[in-house]
């Protein structure tokens, strides 16, 4: 299974694209997982995962607050289940 870690923070708009990309790749829902760890954004990027969670079921999300880039894909690594 491979793991798609976005750590993410005020980038609602290119969140929606990027979602929008690994969602229409040629790949079963079973062969990968989509980890999104939104660091306590103040803008629509809560609305856009919960509206992209309802169209996939292997899209998963955690909130930390303002820890940084680096520590959302350590979160992100630590709850993934790919390979």
């Amino acid at each position: 299974m491979l793991s798609v870690i976005i750590p993410t923070y005020n980038r609602s708009n290119l969140l929606r694209e990027t979602l929008d990309s690994i969602i229409n790749q040629d790949l079963n829902k079973s062969e990968y997982e989509v980890i999104i760890i939104n660091n306590g954004s103040t803008d629509d990027t809560e609305n856009v995962i919960k509206n992209f969670k309802k169209k996939s079921s292997n899209i998963s999300s955690h909130i930390q607050l303002k820890q940084g880039l680096h520590e959302g894909r350590n979160l992100g690594y630590k709850v993934s289940k790919g390979d």
